[in-house]
């Protein structure tokens, strides 16, 4: 016949005059409960359950298993598992690739092989080294990659997301931004290398995006025509949307100092650069790449740089907003006409109202018919 003891467990454990129950170093850590206003202690089982009757009520214990480490899981496995779930859950092939490319790029700079190797010190050295960048593209980034470990979080191959307490930069419209000033485009012409010297001109005479750039083809380009003109198709383009983009005289340079390169018609006009050779093309212009307010200068202060020069040569608002391609023009107002640069205004508000009855648009309109 079993006992008590047999039946229900061990015991509570005893107290002694002072209080503490009689534990030795080598004993396991007892576990304290309290039952009507009484406090009892015991000691849990090794293995499997035991029950315990205190005062009526039945407690079962469970011996507690020791966390299973975290498996040594490659990055590129983890980063195939991650894109394979969001192409089954039908996100959207462009977002995809910049969700890889920022993985790939991270790791490749941080020297990371395996998932554990990702503390959050190299994610604050990863967002360091994001020199000349945007903030909305530095947050871009930062979020991809938050989402990235959550995914590794949840598959078991990391223990905490270390991208979850990096601080994003703010995401305020224009903020930590600054377009080129005149003087600044003038002196990356003339002291720039071909052919990054043409991509800087018709960056800044376009207002084209660097992704725009990267994938122009020559069969995009009229060059020839009665009023030379871009054809940017809808793959192309920011709001998937077919464009017809004047040239303006500035611009054109730029694209008869690279025809001789052309192959054929299904050529890239350039080969573009990284973010680290635009900002030493800008040291040795001596364009600074933050300025005294704190903003910063990448390759995208040319379409700024464009948005302002079209103010201050006195074109109406609705002819800077369609060659800005905006949907509105309060985006082209807010964040690509910057007042201190046009000459001889208050603000860009007083140059846009007198530009508004100027006609300087002629065959411009003409051609973005």
């Amino acid at each position: 016949m079993s006992t008590d003891s047999e039946r229900n467990g061990p015991p509570p454990r005893e107290h002694d005059a002072s209080g503490v129950p009689d534990v030795s170093e080598s004993s396991p850590t007892p576990v304290a409960i309290e039952v009507g206003g009484h406090r009892y202690e015991f000691i849990p089982p090794a293995s499997g359950e035991a029950s315990l009757l205190v005062g009526g009520v039945s407690i079962v214990v469970a011996a507690t298993a020791p966390a299973a480490p975290t498996p040594s899981v490659p990055v590129s496995r983890a980063l195939g598992e991650w894109i394979a779930m969001l192409t089954a859950d039908r996100h959207s092939a462009r977002e995809i690739g910049l969700k890889r490319s920022c993985v790939n790029r991270f790791t490749e700079q941080l020297g990371w092989e395996h998932v554990s190797d990702i503390t959050r010190e190299d994610v604050l050295s990863a967002k360091g080294l994001m020199t000349g960048v945007s903030p909305k593209t530095v947050r871009l980034n930062l979020s991809r990659f938050k989402k990235f470990m959550d995914f590794c979080v949840e598959a078991g191959y990391a223990t905490e997301n270390p991208a979850a307490s990096v601080p994003l930069p703010p995401l305020i419209a224009g903020e930590g931004q600054r377009g080129f000033t005149q003087d600044e485009v003038d002196a990356l012409l003339a002291t720039t290398p071909e052919p990054r010297r043409h991509i800087y001109r018709l960056a800044a005479y376009t207002g084209l995006r660097w992704s725009e750039l990267r994938r122009l083809r020559w069969r995009h380009v009229f060059l020839h025509a009665d009023e030379p003109h871009l054809v940017l198709p809808a793959a192309i383009t920011k709001n998937r949307r077919r464009e017809v983009l004047p040239l303006l005289a500035p611009a054109i340079p730029a694209l008869r100092g690279v025809l001789d390169a052309r192959t054929g018609p299904d050529a890239s006009v350039f080969k573009m650069c990284d973010e680290r050779t635009i900002i030493s093309d800008m040291e040795r212009a001596g364009v600074a790449v933050v300025d005294d307010h704190d903003r910063r200068a990448s390759f995208h202060s040319f379409r700024k740089f464009f948005g302002t020069a079209l103010a201050r040569g006195g074109a109406n608002p609705n002819l800077i907003q369609r060659l800005m391609r905006h949907s509105s023009f309060e985006t082209t107002r807010k964040i690509y006409i910057e007042a201190g640069q046009i000459d001889g205004r208050q603000d860009a508000e007083a140059a846009l109202s007198v530009a508004a009855q100027l006609d300087v648009a002629g065959a411009l309109e003409d051609a973005m018919r």
